[in-house]
């Protein structure tokens, strides 16, 4: 019979599902080892998974996103056992699995711990809403039991395992009076484990100071967390400086070389200064007086491979966001990364953590950058990680907002989007998500921005899985317009911050990443103070690229993409196409108001007419659109030039909406409603195009794409 040593050397999971097959049936039989075994097996291919930095909103099972990685093979392998999944879930997330069998005095809660963990491991790659159904009372009660007051780790496992549960609405609405229960239970353990972490970080920091393995680590830790070793420090410098005063030399009774080495270090270090840029293309990651530079790896730079999104216009609870972006990983943990395929060519890592030598190593760095999750032991982090997954769906609930308040979550989510304090990406990325369905409720906005929490944000390090995270907070944060006039009130710097940052997530992130930085320009562009400082930026150039290299937009050839690539493409088009609507009507609003108060002046006439303040955002109805159209085509001259559509036009912007509207009827989504979208962004930016312009934009489009579809 199968038991923890005999499976110890076995990696073949089809062997092992196998020896279930063969002994399960047995009414002596323990299952425990083969659970453990498996989730072993699964929790080192996710790691290995993981380590490619595939896109954290990816949703699709892991065989899609990366068709060649053993992680997605072993989940497919898996859930083609119908017997043991069936097991799995309706036997052994019982707690009377072994009283039901007829033993007695086995203690149920170590199969339920190994059923759990096994379960938490293979859910990326099972659709929730199949497994956790509304008649399934009993197990989701068993869940709250569990989260409420079992052991650890079962207690972490359940919340993880009802986090996944309550993405179900159905199931989320059906136990309102248990999750207002859980609610606050689960903010006030995350006080608790917040502190204990901390307290940790602080410990092992001073060990790690006393043992003085590496005499340069201080260079790259945060000031706010060596306040104990600025004291030690200052002490030996007291002591050197009277020693000096009276005429004690080196070479005599003094400090060990090795204090004065550490004290002449910490004395040369440069003034951290604020570094800003004007350009978006290589902007580097802010440092501050509390957030000093981290240090970054001697690794090449990777390239970036993206892949599905599929984002609505506005804030949903279940968005399908696919890509993978791969980094430079260990030789081990390289899965066939050779075989990706890459949809977009201007999404280069940026380079500010990746370049330039370091005393820091790659596994030093990695936590910063992409993040892990220990499922077994479950770590203090990962103990915070899943009770956040279960915070997630319950932030958009109002009813629950009370708690929010009550027990001051929104200090707990800034303390873990310090990722340079807590040196843990993965954790600060879920605490981003937690933040962003916080941020659906508009108290809760304009509180965020009124203890800064926007700074906060633009603080989380680039690249890394924290700052996709915050892309949602942007996008969600700009959908908020009374968020929106108050970010415009804040001083330019941070403004010019804010448009940089969401520039870098347009070009370097992942393909959620760009789609919400798309998104979050298409809500913010109506304000002005965010429209002058995107042209600023060169914003339309980096706006415009996100779709100039797709395959589907490709009018030399048919594209060879597959239907994921295709979906993701169309997606991206069409968040860009209403972006660059709006960005023209924002445009087309305020030249008409300047044509029009001159027109006012020229004609003497005495008609006052008040200007939309900046932080105010214009917004039109169609025929408010039209009517702008027609005040340019009155007052503005054939010659005159006007930048947005000249750069558009320079930029070849033009030529690319119109193949677009031609290959949109190709595509079989949306139907009229997103060809009137991508008319809608032509006629604001061909407005005031010369015909011989016009004919020859439409010539340069190949006759098979416009056959029967102009």
């Amino acid at each position: 019979m199968a038991n923890t040593e005999s499976l110890a050397e076995v990696t073949d999971v089809v062997q092992i599902l196998r020896q279930w097959e063969e002994e399960h049936s047995s009414s002596t039989y323990d299952p425990i080892p083969v659970l453990q075994r498996l989730a072993d097996i699964i929790e080192l291919e996710t790691e290995n998974y993981m380590k490619m930095d595939p896109d954290p909103f990816d949703e699709r099972h892991p065989s899609r996103t990366d068709p060649e990685c053993n992680f997605g093979h072993i989940l497919k392998v898996l859930f083609r056992k119908d017997n043991f999944m069936t097991k799995l879930i309706n036997d052994y997330l019982r707690d009377t699995y072994w009283t039901r069998a007829g033993i007695t005095g086995r203690d149920v809660r170590k199969l339920n711990i190994a059923a759990c963990r096994l379960m938490l491991d293979i859910l990326p790659g099972l659709e929730t809403s199949a497994v956790f159904q509304p008649d399934m009372e009993g197990l989701i009660h068993r869940l709250f039991s569990w989260a409420e007051k079992s052991i650890e780790p079962l207690q972490s496992y359940s919340t993880g395992l009802l986090a996944a549960a309550m993405e179900v609405q159905d199931i989320a609405t059906g136990f309102r009076d248990q999750n207002a229960k859980m609610v606050p239970l689960m903010l006030q353990r995350l006080h608790k484990l917040q502190q204990k972490a901390h307290e940790d970080r602080q410990q092992k920091m001073h060990e790690d100071h006393q043992k003085n393995i590496r005499p340069f680590a201080h260079f790259g830790q945060d000031k706010n967390s060596v306040d104990y070793i600025d004291k030690d420090i200052s002490e030996k410098r007291k002591i050197r400086e009277k020693w000096q005063k009276n005429g004690i030399m080196k070479n005599q009774d003094s400090p060990s070389s090795d204090d004065n080495d550490s004290m002449h270090n910490f004395n040369d270090m440069p003034a951290i200064k604020r570094k800003k840029s004007n350009s978006g293309c290589e902007t580097p990651v802010k440092n501050n007086e509390l957030y000093p530079k981290i240090m970054s790896p001697p690794l090449s730079i990777p390239k970036t491979v993206n892949n599905h999104v599929n984002l609505q216009v506005t804030p949903s609870k279940q968005s399908s966001l696919q890509s993978t972006r791969i980094l430079n990983v260990p030789v081990s943990a390289r899965c066939n990364l050779q075989k990706l395929s890459s949809l977009s060519q201007n999404s280069n890592i940026h380079l500010t953590l990746l370049e330039g030598n370091s005393n820091s190593s790659w596994a030093e760095m990695e936590s910063y950058v992409i993040g892990n999750v220990q499922m077994y032991p479950p770590t203090l982090a990962t103990r915070q990680m899943l009770i956040l997954r279960y915070l997630t769906p319950m932030g958009e609930y109002q009813e629950f907002l009370g708690h929010v308040f009550e027990h001051n979550a929104l200090d707990l989510i800034l303390k873990y989007i310090n990722v340079r304090e807590t040196k843990d990406s993965r954790l600060a990325f879920e605490a981003l998500k937690y933040l962003a369905s916080l941020l659906c409720h508009k108290k809760f906005s304009i509180e965020f921005l009124n203890v800064g929490g926007l700074q906060r944000l633009l603080d989380v390090p680039r690249p890394s899985v924290a700052a996709t995270g915050v892309s949602i907070c942007l996008y969600y944060l700009a959908y908020c317009e009374d968020a929106m006039e108050r970010v415009c009130l804040l001083p330019k710097h941070i403004i010019s911050d804010l448009v940089t940052y969401a520039l870098w997530l347009l070009e370097r992130s992942h393909d959620s990443g760009r789609c919400h930085a798309t998104m979050f320009f298409g809500f913010s562009f109506p304000f002005k103070v965010i429209l002058e400082e995107f042209d600023a930026q060169d914003g339309l150039r980096k706006l415009f690229n996100v779709i100039s290299t797709l395959p589907i937009l490709n009018i030399e050839e048919e594209p060879t993409i597959n239907d994921d690539e295709e979906c993701a493409s169309r997606q991206i088009v069409r968040h860009v196409a209403v972006a660059l609507k709006r960005y023209m009507e924002a445009h087309l609003h305020l030249k008409a108001e300047q044509l029009q108060r001159a027109e006012n002046v020229r004609v003497e006439r005495d008609t006052w007419q008040p200007s939309l303040p900046p932080y105010k955002a214009c917004k039109f109805s169609s025929e408010e659109v039209q009517a702008k159209v027609e005040i340019l085509q009155e007052l503005m001259s054939v010659r005159a030039v006007w930048p947005p559509v000249e750069e558009l036009y320079r930029l070849g912007g033009i030529t690319l909406l119109l193949q677009i509207i031609a290959f949109a009827r190709e595509w079989n989504y949306s139907g009229r409603r997103q060809l009137n979208t991508l008319d809608n962004a032509n006629a604001d930016g061909t407005v005031t195009l010369k015909p011989h312009n016009l004919k020859n934009t439409y010539e340069r489009i190949p006759p098979w794409r416009l056959k029967n579809h102009v």
